[in-house]
């Protein structure tokens, strides 16, 4: 005989090996099925997740390091922590202010470097003139990454000197190692009126510089150029590159960019946003325009001669006339500009 089970109410139960109640047998029944299952589950696992033998380079290596041990205050070192994991980096892009922290950035440079035509530009008026690069002074006034200076010593520049008051300097320095140019280009990292260089008043040769912005003065760094051009450069035989900028206006019909324009606020993800619509023409905006849209001829409104100019020219006020192709309504006044290497 078993032991007697106790049952819900605290009573002794009896029954022998071969008697016993259909409860108990259901539950012996769940207990080999749920073992049963366990046992399948448990094979059908040890099946499927058998070892793969993928080669002693990909089996995980025991790690050598001892851990972390002792109190948490002795764990880091602060000072390699906190140290730059580069040497070029943009932490201190902060400490600038709106123009040059712009500049701070690696979007900022991919963008003007992938504009092929101003960069090819710039590197053909520069490389299909090695005669006037050869054994020159080159000052390179907003380098940037360093892309014309880079031009300028493969031309056959005595030396070039690039300076850039944004973090980018610190790029650029490393950009010129990396290509061999050390010898060639030295990288100033500073405001141009600030720096002292290996050089003095009237000994460079040519100043070469990308310093144009939207609406060609919006950025005002043509300031700096004429600064380092009174200063630095040759008074007789000295270039400025580019020594010409013009500035066009003519008149547009975009009838249906002003139609695209207002009606994407009409139904946006199924709600009306309208009100969005008002005075978005009110701002210039920034874009590419279609030939064809021109509805009028150009005029000119300022010529910048960069060799000679002062930095009060480019304050400056305009009369123009544009005369009408065909007649239909005026949506946008579109203003572009060239830059000039007239002296090459």
């Amino acid at each position: 005989m078993k032991p007697s089970p106790v049952d819900d109410y605290g009573e002794e139960q009896e029954f022998s090996d071969h008697e016993m109640t259909s409860s108990q047998k259901n539950e012996e029944y769940k207990t080999s099925e749920i073992e049963e299952r366990s046992k399948t589950k448990k094979k059908f696992s040890m099946e499927k997740l058998k070892p793969i033998n993928l080669g002693r380079k990909n089996t995980p290596m025991e790690s050598q390091e001892g851990g972390f041990t002792g109190p948490p205050g002795g764990w880091f070192d602060d000072e390699i922590y906190n140290k730059p994991r580069q040497g070029a980096n943009f932490d201190g892009a902060s400490k600038h202010d709106y123009y040059f922290n712009s500049y701070s950035s690696h979007h900022i440079h991919e963008e003007m470097l992938k504009d092929t035509h101003r960069t090819n530009t710039y590197r053909s008026a520069i490389e299909n003139n090695p005669q006037d690069f050869k054994d020159k002074i080159v000052l390179d006034v907003g380098c940037g990454t360093g892309i014309l200076s880079i031009f300028a010593a493969k031309a056959g520049a005595k030396h070039v000197y690039a300076i850039d008051a944004a973090e980018i300097a610190h790029f650029a320095k490393e950009i010129v190692k990396d290509n061999g140019l050390a010898d060639k280009i030295t990288v100033f990292h500073g405001k141009i009126e600030e720096i002292e260089f290996p050089f003095g008043e009237g000994e460079v040769d040519i100043i070469i510089s990308e310093w144009m912005g939207y609406f060609l003065l919006y950025e005002s760094m043509l300031d700096c150029v004429l600064w380092a051009r009174d200063k630095y450069l040759n008074k007789l035989t000295g270039k400025m590159l580019p020594d010409r900028a013009l500035m066009y206006v003519a008149a547009i019909e975009d009838s249906s960019f002003m139609g695209e324009k207002i009606t994407f606020w009409e139904d946006v993800y199924g709600v009306n946003m309208s009100c969005m619509s008002k005075g978005i023409f009110k701002d210039p905006i920034v874009d590419m325009v279609p030939a064809e849209n021109l509805m009028s001829d150009q005029c000119c409104i300022l010529d910048l001669d960069l060799v000679r100019c002062k930095k009060e020219d480019v304050e400056f006020s305009s009369c123009y006339s544009l005369s009408m192709m065909y007649s239909d309504k005026v949506h946008a006044l579109v203003f572009w500009f060239d830059t000039i290497f007239s002296d090459l």
